[in-house]
C-alpha cells in the first residue's frame, strides 16, 4: 500500500490548529487580571503588636483583627511596636 501525499500534511494542519487553539486558550487563564495588587497591613490593626508583659497577654486579639482579612502572596505585614520599656533596677 502506497502512503497517500495528503494525509501526513492533514496531521501537521490538524496539530497547527491545535497547537492555535491551546496559544489562545491557556494565556487568558494564566492572566494577572483577577489577582489584586498587594497590600501593606499593620498587624493588630490601630492597636499595634504588643505583648502585656504584666498580664501575660497579647495587646490586640490578632484572631479577630484577621478573619475579615483575605489575605494573597505579596501581601506586606508590618509591626508597629511599643517601644516603651521600662527599666528598672
Amino acid at each position: 500500500m502506497i502512503p497517500s501525499p495528503s494525509r501526513p500534511k492533514s496531521i501537521f494542519f490538524a496539530i497547527a490548529i491545535a497547537i492555535a487553539i491551546v496559544t489562545i486558550i491557556i494565556p487568558p487563564s494564566f492572566s494577572a487580571a483577577g489577582i489584586p495588587p498587594y497590600t501593606n497591613y499593620t498587624v493588630g490593626g490601630d492597636s499595634g503588636w504588643h505583648f502585656n508583659s504584666t498580664t501575660m497577654t497579647p495587646g490586640a486579639n490578632y484572631s479577630s483583627w484577621s478573619s475579615p482579612i483575605s489575605f494573597y502572596l505579596g501581601d506586606i505585614l508590618c509591626n508597629r511596636l511599643n517601644l516603651h520599656f521600662n527599666f528598672n533596677s
